[in-house]
């Protein structure tokens, strides 16, 4: 197996401009190399803020490019950045007080003011740069504040009938402000603030039985938060909220590494999946060992996710994650670097190690999107050609069907005109499916509309010829416009890692059938028929994002023709019940199977060949119609699929037709 090495993956990027994998020592500012820290890194992972130390303390701003650079007079602190890279905010020592500022490329230093407090802090940056949080401080009291370049510092309050005692931590794009404040008991909680809507702070509310919470990140989007909050035996630990309807759901406890006492999440990915923090072993333990955790895996110590992805880590010992970029490969916080007592802040990028053969498969697994995406319009365009028999003239009908295997659902309505010996039908509605999981746990969904109609004609009505009396003939056609999200999985070492993006799909059903109706006994009737099919899928190009393997997948087509054989036997058990069972012999031919291809930055292109196949499946149905008056009929079906090899298992189908 071909592995490409963190070695390797730094050649290529150093001629392609893409950031390299390892880790950085960020190193320290000069006259102050008691300790380094860094707090936060921009979204693409190209730039960090953090202090160096001394007797004081010094912020700086580092770069790919510039290395770390000094920003802001003496005694200052930076704490957040934009996630352009442009705009830092924090705070500094001015004169007798501490004031918070913002610092940006072009403008430079400003102080924000207290706004008649003693003090302020600044302490988080949303990502758009619009907006800057943090805590005053004085007369007995901490408020939360949030600022923006056109309205200055504007106060949050506190918690309904709480202490005046709340602190802002970070804020999304669209100003949701997080934060800890305190209830009446004196108890922390975390809470949230929409600046659109009027009203206090909102709690977050705590774990069961627990005490104490504090929320630390919010997405760009404030889809998720991450912070801390106690159990009922008092051990503080990572959580996540995410957001419902009204506000956000209950804090839920990260999974985390074996054995872990006390946890905290700092720093949260733009999808809300990866989270970093620090954690320590044991009850009584006073070391911190940084982790990032990641949804569906759980999480890993630092150094177990970096060696894991091929990074060398020797002489690190990761203690704090605090920032995270937007996709999660590239992570900020401090630790020690050779050396037992002096703090560095580093910069952290996942290696690339991946087994050719291994994400190969995983290209060639978004083929079973294309034919998701096929089979659900093979499927309903064969359900959806009428009968002669059933309510005559006008009649609306409610269609809901699903198919197991790959798990899908269709609704909608059809109208259909019917006189004796035809009936037209046309009608559209919604989709929605999903895969059986992709490689390495991978998924797929697909959402959106289908439109469709239908015809058939008894050829001895409408031809008037009495010896084709019974003899029907049918065609149909169906369009669906789909939206995929994918989520491809590969193995990069033997970390799991994710590829996610969205795209659009399109597909194109017409079928044709010929059926011989004729009657066995009074009430039994029999027709054997033959069918043919034809579909032609395409899935839309999209770029990934997510992981150190994500690429721009090319776009996929797709074309099918299937034919089948088989009969239906209706029999009437009574007057308006009448039960139906059915057998077809289907075979695939001519069938292409879409080829498709990643390209990854710096690393190459993948590809998986298109391929042709056949497949012979049979099957079997059964239904039952009933009539409870003139103008109301209600079918019910059940199908299976056996001896494919690509089965959809089963299929169970509804419809309610009311006349007109």
């Amino acid at each position: 197996m071909l592995l490409l090495s963190s070695v390797a993956l730094a050649a290529v990027a150093a001629s392609s401009g893409a950031a390299h994998a390892d880790v950085t020592g960020l190193g320290f500012l000069a006259g102050h190399e008691n300790g380094s820290y860094a707090f936060d890194v921009s979204a693409d992972g190209s730039a960090a803020v953090g202090y160096s130390a001394s007797f004081s303390y010094a912020a700086f701003l580092w770069t790919d490019v510039g290395g770390m650079t000094r920003i802001g007079p003496v005694a200052t602190r930076a704490n957040a950045i934009s996630g352009d890279g442009q705009t830092v905010a924090g705070y500094f020592y001015n004169t007798d007080h501490t004031e918070a500022f913002v610092w940006t490329a072009g403008s430079g230093f400003q102080a924000l003011g207290a706004n008649g407090f003693t003090e302020s802090y600044a302490e988080g940056i949303s990502a758009n740069g619009n907006y800057v949080v943090g805590q005053l401080r004085g007369s007995g009291q901490t408020q939360a504040f949030v600022w923006t370049d056109t309205g200055g510092i504007q106060l949050l309050g506190y918690l309904s009938g709480g202490r005046p005692y709340s602190m802002a931590s970070d804020v999304s794009d669209g100003g949701i402000v997080i934060g800890r404040a305190q209830v009446i008991s004196g108890s922390v909680q975390a809470f949230y603030k929409d600046l659109a809507a009027t009203g206090s702070i909102q709690g977050l509310g705590y774990l069961a039985s627990g005490s104490y919470s504090a929320a630390n990140a919010i997405t760009p989007s404030a889809s998720h938060i991450v912070g801390m909050a106690s159990d009922a035996a008092g051990t503080v630990m990572a959580v996540r909220w995410v957001a419902g309807s009204p506000g956000y759901g209950p804090a839920t406890v990260l999974d985390g590494v074996e054995g872990w006492g006390y946890s905290e999440a700092k720093g949260i990915s733009a999808d809300g999946k990866i989270a970093v923090g620090s954690y320590k072993i044991g009850a009584g333990s006073t070391i911190y060992h940084a982790f990032r955790w990641e949804e569906g895996s759980g999480a890993q110590s630092l150094d177990q996710w970096l060696t894991g992805t091929g990074v060398d880590i020797t002489g690190w010992t990761f203690e704090h994650a605090e920032g995270i970029s937007d996709d999660g490969s590239t992570i900020v916080g401090y630790g020690r670097f050779n050396s037992p007592t002096t703090a560095q802040a580093f910069i952290a990028r996942a290696g690339i190690v991946l087994g050719t053969t291994d994400y190969t498969e995983s290209v060639a697994s978004l083929r079973d999107v294309t034919r998701l995406t096929s089979s659900l319009s093979i499927a309903w365009a064969t359900d959806g050609l009428p009968k002669t028999s059933g309510l005559p003239g006008f009649s609306v009908s409610g269609v809901y069907s699903h198919a197991d295997g790959s798990s899908s659902d269709l609704g909608g309505a059809m109208l259909t005109w019917r006189q004796p010996g035809f009936a037209v039908s046309g009608g559209g509605g919604a989709v929605s499916a999903r895969t059986s999981p992709l490689y390495q746990g991978g998924s797929a969904r697909l959402s959106g509309a289908w439109i469709g109609g239908a015809m058939v004609a008894d050829l001895g009505s409408t031809l008037d010829a009495p010896a084709f009396t019974g003899l029907e003939a049918s065609v149909g056609a169906r369009a669906d416009i789909l939206k995929a999200a994918i989520a491809r999985n590969y193995l990069n070492g033997a970390a799991v890692q994710t590829a996610s993006g969205e795209t659009g799909a399109t597909s194109f059903t017409t079928a044709a059938r010929i059926a011989w109706r004729r009657d066995l006994a009074p009430g039994a009737r029999i027709a054997p028929y033959a069918q043919w099919l034809h579909n032609s899928t395409i899935l839309d190009a999209y770029t990934e994002t997510g992981g150190a393997g994500a690429g721009s997948v090319s776009a996929q087509s797709a074309g099918t023709n299937i034919i089948s054989v088989g009969a239906e036997f209706d029999w009437q058990v009574r007057p308006g019940l009448e039960v139906t069972a059915g057998y077809a012999f289907n075979h695939m031919i001519d069938a292409k199977g879409a080829a498709v291809s990643v390209a990854v930055p710096g690393l190459g292109t993948f590809a998986a060949p298109g391929m042709a196949y056949t497949s012979t499946w049979h099957t079997i149905g059964a239904g039952i119609a009933w009539n409870p008056s003139e103008r109301i009929q209600l079918d019910t079906s059940v199908s299976v699929n056996v001896g494919s090899s690509f089965p959809e298992n089963w299929t169970i189908g509804g419809r309610l037709s009311l006349g007109l």
